[in-house]
């Protein structure tokens, strides 16, 4: 027998239909000489200092650092079920072999790799590794198996991952919080991000708007321009701006320069999952994690593009050849038929903007796959519409043409002072039109064209002072504090910290929403709402946690380095052995500086205390507790197991349903709650009985009647 484990159920029903294993067990399917069967997130995870020593359970200073002479791990309670079958399909003696199934990434990796071990796995094991689940692609990794020892630098950089978050997290958490007298969660990725916010809220807070002038001429011959000096076109001083109208008002010039030259804007690049999130949370309000939940649902149950968690915006050069066929599929949909069509009569622009093969770690950048050709997209919810409409709209982008403009440059001196105008003539829109026609971009328009020559005289007919102001930056939103924990050096102001991040970032393409989460369910961090996309601002405790830390545990730089040399690990150009020493000398020295209390400093008293959250039920995926939040009933061990139960969607609209904190409960428990008062489309009232079927990623309802 061949066994196969998966990371999810959804994931192994798919896989063993191809594989002809039909016949389903009790936690895994049989057929066709193999067994398939799945996690459900993590079945496995690091010990607990109690696990270690009972003593460790109590906080003290004199027990830190805790760093184990070797990490232990254990199954996790309450998906002990499933885990012993599959350690018991591990342990049967006539597995020819077993191939992990897992997601193709180093989370994926890594949950496998522990269920072996703590299965005392002794049977060769082979990777699947996937980029799409449609059948096709599955059956062809299927038939090009890997070896695991392939991908055992991957394991190796997430195991070191984890293990390194164990270490700072749990004796930083325990050094400062018996340091100042409360809960201080510290996080080796969330509390460098934590500062990031504070940050920017303090710039925000601490601004204040500086007044500046411009002048602007308007010239008899029917154009206007701004007076610059040496780059500069600011004054300080009204005064100033004013010395320049007296000096120049009414004068006469000559043109001392007009020149036109042609211009153009590159199209973008396809969609890795950060510039997706960073697009979706502009375009629709959408939150990182929630693009990730949408995106992961289109890649697993709609099988209707490929792998997310990728950090590529290309495609290697193995896949140049197939890019017309998808954007012939494209051609099928109504929708993008116009678009599609065209760019293929124009002849599609594939180079290395799009194709380069050294720009690709583990997957390609994210695409449609063939399955776009016969799916019914209607019946996809809306957020599923959404991002697979920027994920087309970007396709298709990526094969069109550049934006060409003609870009006219004028100077003008007036009494030996200088004043620049420009004006722009669009040649060809290129895949502006497709962001103009599929997003309801603004078409750019010509500006109108100046009626002078090179060398002209020209008299000013007036002129007048623009009272200007600096303004703030923006706080961050989901979408740019993405982009900030990615591009760390673009949102540092100090040179030298600048130099030290450079190419580096904060967390992985796959962690980065994941910690945004975990910021705001601590209320370290909350939403402000001011129009359709929410910004994110440190809460009073978020400020308060960054002034009580020490800045070598809060700066970015140090956990960019991390970063860098974790990826390292993944390259094998460095030992993990290496880096982990790292980690533990400075946690040593954390505590050596910081381990006492600091009584000037004690916050028990100050910091707002949050009541415990009601359970609501049992998570039916993995049997962990459901919380409540403003939009959903959510499962508590979310960092493992996605399950929600959204108070808003399509269904519950179109019937005229309010899902209750009492629906809810009713729902977790019996699988079904009464709803009265449902409207028909024709305004009738009626009662029904609402059930539901716990699929993945999303349940499934109906209605019955007494």
């Amino acid at each position: 027998m061949i066994l196969c484990t998966c990371e999810k159920p959804s994931v192994a029903k798919d896989i063993a239909k191809v594989l002809g294993a039909n016949k389903y067990q009790n936690g895994y399917y049989e057929g066709n000489g193999y067994l398939v069967t799945w996690a459900v997130g993590h079945l496995v995870t690091l010990c607990y200092p109690e696990d270690y020593d009972e003593d460790l359970k109590k906080w003290s200073f004199d027990t830190l650092p805790i760093i184990p002479k070797q990490f232990k791990t254990k199954v996790i309670d309450h998906v002990k079920d499933q885990y012993h079958i599959v350690e018991k399909l591990i342990q049967r003696d006539d597995i020819e072999y077993i191939v992990n199934c897992g997601d193709a990434g180093r989370e994926g990796e890594y949950i496998q790799r522990l269920i072996y071990q703590q299965a005392k796995n002794h049977h060769p094991v082979k990777r699947l590794w996937l980029s799409s689940f449609t059948s096709g692609e599955i059956r062809k990794a299927f038939q090009n198996l890997l070896d695991s020892s392939e991908k055992d630098n991957l394991y190796e950089e997430a195991k070191a991952r984890a293990q390194a978050d164990w270490l700072v997290g749990l004796n930083l958490t325990r050094l400062f919080t018996l340091r100042h007298g409360d809960v201080i969660r510290v996080g080796r990725v969330q509390t460098p991000t934590l500062k990031l916010i504070v940050d920017l809220d303090n710039k925000i807070d601490h601004f204040k708007p500086e007044p500046f002038y411009e002048v602007y001429a308007d010239f008899k011959e029917g154009f206007q321009a701004k007076w610059i000096h040496e780059k500069q076109s600011r004054f300080t001083k009204r005064e100033d701006a004013e010395k320049i109208i007296n000096k120049c008002d009414g004068k006469s010039g000559k043109i001392t320069k007009l020149e036109t030259k042609e211009k153009s804007t590159e199209r973008p690049l396809l969609y890795s999952l950060d510039t997706l999130q960073k697009d979706a949370n502009r375009i629709y309000g959408y939150g990182a994690a929630e693009v990730l939940d949408i995106a992961q649902s289109l890649y697993e149950t709609q099988k209707l593009i490929t792998y997310p968690r990728t950090d590529s915006n290309y495609l290697s050069s193995e896949m140049k050849h197939l890019v017309p066929g998808y954007i012939n599929m494209i051609s099928t949909i109504d929708q993008y038929k116009a678009a599609s069509e065209q760019l293929s009569e124009q002849g599609l622009t594939i180079n290395s903007r799009m194709i380069n093969d050294s720009k690709i770690s583990d997957h390609h950048a994210i695409i449609v796959t063939e399955n776009i050709e016969n799916h019914d997209l209607a019946k996809l919810s809306v957020g599923e519409k959404n991002i697979l409409h920027l994920i087309i709209t970007r396709m298709l982008c990526a094969v069109a043409k550049p934006f060409r403009y003609s870009e006219t440059s004028l100077e003008a001196v007036v009494e030996d002072e200088t004043f620049v105008s420009k004006t722009k003539q669009i040649i060809d829109l290129g895949y502006q039109q497709i962001e103009v026609d599929l997003l309801g971009k603004t078409l750019p328009k010509d500006m109108e064209l100046f009626h002078v020559t090179n060398g002209q005289s020209v008299s000013i007919d007036s002129m007048n002072i623009a009272d200007k102001q600096t303004t703030p930056p923006k706080p961050f939103t989901e979408g740019t504090l993405i982009d900030a924990m990615k591009n760390l050096k673009k949102y540092i102001d100090s040179d030298s910290l600048k130099n030290a991040v450079s190419d580096r970032g904060l967390g992985t393409v796959a962690t980065r929403a994941g910690i945004i989460e975990k910021l705001l369910q601590m209320k370290v961090v909350e939403k402000v709402k001011k129009g359709k996309v929410p910004y994110l601002h440190a809460t009073a405790l978020g400020h308060q946690i960054i002034e009580l830390l020490p800045d070598s545990i809060s700066s970015p730089e140090m956990t960019a380095e991390w970063e860098a040399k974790l990826s390292e690990i993944e390259s094998g150009k460095i030992k993990p052995e290496v880096f982990m020493k790292n980690i533990q000398l400075y946690v040593q020295k954390c505590v050596s500086d910081y381990g006492s209390v600091d009584k000037n400093n004690q916050i028990a008293s100050q910091k707002k205390k949050y009541p415990e959250k009601e359970v609501i039920g049992k998570c039916p995926i993995c049997g962990a507790p459901v919380y409540e939040n403003s939009k959903s009933f959510y499962c508590s061990d979310y960092k493992n197991c996605k399950f929600s139960l959204w108070k808003e969607n399509n269904y519950f609209k179109a019937i005229g349903f309010k899902l209750t904190k009492a629906h809810a409960k009713k729902l977790l428990k019996d699988q079904k709650t009464l709803a009265k008062n449902l409207k028909s489309k024709k305004g009738n009232s009626y009662d029904a009985w609402i059930c539901v079927e716990w699929t993945t990623p999303y349940p499934k309802f109906t209605m019955e009647f007494d």
